[in-house]
């Protein structure tokens, strides 16, 4: 089945608002939590910002679809916009699932192997209380924070792409050199735009802001080549998840249901795309 890209990106839309405040707002008030001063707080700021976001995205992708006076330089800028000019055209061969799963295995191998090796993760979490059940606060710290920042992550991310297309119609800039501001310097603000974010988490480590800056620069522009902010919530996500899995569980608990999930996934995706001889080539070959 193939589903328009217009009605793919609301439905992406509606699954981070889900995840990001309907599911972690039930987890609050089914532990009766919702009067705590620093779940509620921390709640309503990252709901904010998710919110705001995701309507921000949502006008900027339905005004980048229907501008059509900058053919030029592509419809992109990262939300939903799969292999499509700028992003790199290989990556059209991929539906959204197919690319969503293959990053959700990619990247869990990547952070299984910090965890084992001790390498460390990239931003902070919150911490909740006791009330909350390990579970809980797992998904709780894993959705909220990533859902909610990734938006805002993209919502910028628009707007600098917006930015930078009307100044190279303008000025009537080369595509080539439009490609690499696009794909080097917004990433690099991205990074800058990061460090200022977690000024308050990290207020005495400059190597902490450091790593900050080198992880959200990264994650931009892997958002960009793609065109699919998944890709980010995947890396988010996980981060946020192995931070307080190693945290809340032992590391022999971690290494084995990390693998027995990442297994899982890796056969269920053969058992989706299994009809295709090259099993990287998704449905839209």
């Amino acid at each position: 089945m193939k589903i328009p890209k217009e009605i793919g990106a609301l439905i992406l839309i509606g699954i981070m608002l889900f995840l990001g405040f309907i599911f972690t707002l039930t987890l609050v008030l089914s532990n009766q939590e919702i009067s705590n001063e620093e779940i509620s707080f921390n709640l309503f700021l990252f709901s904010l910002i998710l919110g705001i976001s995701l309507f921000g995205t949502f006008v900027i992708y339905f005004t980048r679809y229907w501008w059509k006076g900058d053919n030029k330089y592509g419809d992109s800028f990262g939300f939903f916009n799969i292999g499509e000019k700028p992003s790199l055209s290989f990556f059209k061969r991929f539906t959204a699932p197919q690319l969503a799963i293959l990053s959700i295995i990619f990247f869990g191998v990547l952070f299984l192997l910090a965890n084992i090796f001790q390498t460390g993760n990239f931003t902070s979490t919150i911490v909740l209380p006791q009330q909350f059940s390990k579970g809980a606060s797992l998904m709780f710290s894993t959705f909220l924070i990533g859902t909610a920042e990734e938006s805002m992550n993209i919502f910028v991310m628009g707007l600098l792409v917006l930015g930078l297309i009307l100044f190279a119609v303008k000025y009537k800039m080369s595509f080539e050199n439009f490609k690499i501001i696009y794909f080097l310097g917004i990433p690099i603000v991205i990074g800058i735009f990061a460090i200022l974010w977690h000024k308050s988490a990290f207020p005495s480590s400059d190597l902490a802001l450091y790593v900050v800056f080198l992880f959200w620069s990264l994650k931009a522009f892997l958002i960009l080549i793609t065109g699919f902010v998944f890709i980010g919530l995947s890396i988010h996500w996980q981060n946020n998840f192995f931070i307080d899995f190693s945290r809340l569980y032992s590391s022999d608990f971690v290494l084995g249901f990390t693998i027995f999930a990442l297994i899982g996934l890796t056969l269920l995706y053969g058992l989706i795309y299994r009809k295709n001889q090259d099993w990287w080539k998704g449905a839209n070959r």
